[in-house]
């Protein structure tokens, strides 16, 4: 009974961050493509990824995400090492912090208790962002 809920909650925990992560990264890059600076709403506008979702120590990282039109999204995933050259070249701090995470939790799943208090902390960067002018 207890792994059930435990199953059900985790299930919540993730949907909510799929939801709510994107609007946190969006708002935080000002709704503007990382790559070519384009202003982007609606679905154009993409929640994307350095490190895939896949991995769930690195899905909801801020660090790993970025806002990107559509077509620099196609481009970023369709051209692994000119995409990973630019990354580095434009966030290399952001880019070795990164790449250490990975594979320090490569095979390291989050507990419940990590899922609760990144919903937490996500809750306040989004109610943060909502707040300024």
């Amino acid at each position: 009974m207890k792994a059930e809920q435990n199953r059900k909650e985790r299930k919540k925990l993730v949907k909510w961050l799929d939801k709510h992560t994107p609007q946190v990264v969006k708002m935080r890059d000002d709704y503007i493509c990382q790559r070519c600076g384009k202003s982007v709403r609606g679905c154009g506008c993409h929640w994307a990824h350095i490190y895939s979702r896949r991995d769930h120590s690195l899905r909801w990282d801020l660090l790993n995400a970025l806002t990107l039109c559509c077509g620099c999204h196609r481009w970023f995933d369709g051209n692994g090492l000119d995409s990973t050259d630019w990354f580095k070249d434009k966030w290399p701090h952001r880019f070795e912090y990164l790449h250490k995470k990975k594979i320090e939790t490569r095979t390291k799943q989050m507990s419940l208790d990590d899922l609760r208090d990144l919903k937490e902390y996500m809750q306040r960067k989004l109610n943060d962002l909502m707040e300024l002018p």
